[in-house]
């Protein structure tokens, strides 16, 4: 192990990053901080449709990192075919020690051409979890990838029984959490919301997706607004808005309007919580939501679906968990935070304390291990140790 532990490792890193959300968080912050480490070299393979989102994503990185940015096109299906295709032409996956793909849709293709002796795979949770796993080629690409990886990170226990369920060999599955830029959230420059938005509400509730889907709880959150309406809150909402919610979220502003807002992809996210009472997270389908441990570690009182991905094992007794697509207990949820600024206050302290246990800087550490892991595992034929709920972060 001394010998393999002088040899800098090369890990090329390939994922979608184009139009946002919780993966881009997960990739910017980890693989920010393993451009420093003195075990690997990481190279990084994105997609972006244009050139202003290429500044966008050389900003995320310091520029000693390798970035190479594949250009596709917007569409979604497309995009992901496009990129794909230039990534067998243009990198040569013999030139790395480990290839990580973020995503079984991606997994499931590459895997093809990528020696299983290298093959990483990261999930995400709707990747294993939704109702993609009820197609029959999906889920027959999804198992032969799984099989071909020599290891799979995932961030939520359900996405392990799953795959389990599907005849993964359980051994080759680490459950690891997201982390939360806590220095950055805690230090963001904070500009006025309530005077950018107008804002006359005594408390703000937000929630800071970076798409809004159906399975996100979008259209829950929604149906529970006028129970919400009746306390001195406005409601505040970002991100990228998808066909099947728009039109609900267009309604609710000008039904709302001054009360209600959806002003779309933002670069402050730390700024909204900042400016925010409460922060909740509706969704019916989740991985480990690191939009959720930025509510935490920005001191606000959290509301979060009990049983869904790992909110439980995020928030536990740090905020209120409610069940997964019920209006009404979102709003009974509001109602108590509002009526008792004492319980907002206490939840939001200790939300912010339990966020230290999964600062990124102690996450990038355990991607290490987990890469010296997997070389004891290939040159030795063990086993390597798996994070599990009981290890201290």
């Amino acid at each position: 192990m001394k010998n393999l532990a002088n040899k800098k490792i090369k890990v090329a890193v390939i994922s979608g990053f184009y139009p946002g959300g919780g993966v881009v968080t997960y990739i910017k912050n980890l693989y920010s901080r393993l451009n420093d480490s003195k075990f690997l070299e990481i190279y990084l393979f994105l997609d972006s449709p244009n050139k202003s989102y290429d500044k966008i994503i050389k900003s995320y990185f310091p520029t000693g990192l390798h970035l190479k940015i594949i250009r596709v096109p917007k569409i979604r299906f497309a995009k992901g075919i496009v990129f794909i295709i230039k990534l067998l032409m243009e990198v040569n996956f013999k030139n790395f020690d480990f290839i990580e793909v973020h995503h079984t849709t991606y997994a499931g293709i590459l895997s093809n051409f990528i020696p299983k002796e290298k093959l990483i795979i990261i999930t995400h949770g709707p990747d294993v979890l939704d109702e993609r796993m009820n197609n029959l080629l999906y889920r027959i690409l999804a198992k032969k990838a799984y099989n071909r990886a020599i290891a799979i990170s995932t961030h939520t226990h359900q996405e392990i029984d799953k795959m389990i369920r599907l005849g993964v060999d359980k051994e080759k599955i680490v459950f690891f959490p997201c982390g939360v830029d806590i220095n950055g959230i805690r230090n963001f420059k904070k500009t006025n919301l309530r005077e950018e938005l107008s804002i006359k509400n005594k408390y703000i509730l937000c929630t800071t997706y970076g798409k809004n889907y159906r399975r996100k709880g979008t259209h829950v959150l929604l149906k529970a607004l006028p129970e919400i309406m009746k306390k001195d809150v406005s409601v505040v909402l970002t991100g990228q808005m998808f066909k099947d919610v728009f039109p609900l979220v267009k309604e609710a502003q000008e039904k709302y309007k001054g009360r209600f807002f959806w002003i779309g992809f933002r670069n402050d996210i730390p700024n909204i919580l900042a400016n925010s009472d409460m922060y909740i997270l509706p969704s019916l389908i989740e991985g480990m939501s690191v939009s959720l441990l930025e509510g935490m570690a920005s001191g606000k009182a959290c509301i979060a679906t009990k049983g869904v991905g790992e909110n439980q094992y995020s928030l536990g007794d740090a905020g209120i968990l409610v069940k997964p697509g019920s209006s009404k207990e979102i709003g009974e949820a509001v109602k108590l935070l509002i009526e008792n600024p004492n319980l907002m206050k206490k939840l939001g302290e200790k939300a912010q304390e339990k966020s230290k246990q999964f600062s990124w800087d102690k996450i990038a550490k355990n991607e290490e291990e987990f890469i010296r892991n997997i070389l004891v595992k290939k040159n030795k034929g063990l086993h390597f140790s798996r994070v599990t709920k009981k290890t201290s972060l």
